[in-house]
């Protein structure tokens, strides 16, 4: 599995998927209330079930590639959204997710 399979999957899985990258790290956030109230193991397992991706292929991309998926609640959206402009003001790291269908300097 590639990035931009997992990408696909997301989006084509979950209506609220947003993607931000700060340095060194690409951020994944799924957003779903399916995840409200759960423990991470749980909403793991959910996430991989929805997507029909299999835990050794996630594994794997987890693995190799510096990316995290944050899987929230969808209340968790302004918050989210806010922690991504601090670490991009404080850190000085510029998005290059543009290519990937993204634009969060639209979303200040």
């Amino acid at each position: 599995m590639t990035i931009q399979e997992l990408l696909d999957t997301c989006r084509a899985n979950f209506a609220n998927v947003e993607i931000a990258y700060v340095h060194p790290t690409l951020y994944v956030f799924c957003l779903s209330d399916d995840f409200a109230g759960r423990d991470e193991d749980y909403q793991i397992e959910y996430f991989l079930r929805k997507c029909g991706v299999s835990e050794e292929s996630f594994n794997r991309l987890v693995a190799t590639a510096t990316i995290s998926l944050c899987l929230l609640r969808l209340s968790a959206n302004r918050d989210m959204r806010l922690w991504i402009r601090l670490q991009v003001r404080n850190i000085g790291f510029h998005f290059w997710t543009a290519k990937l269908g993204i634009n969060y300097l639209q979303h200040r």
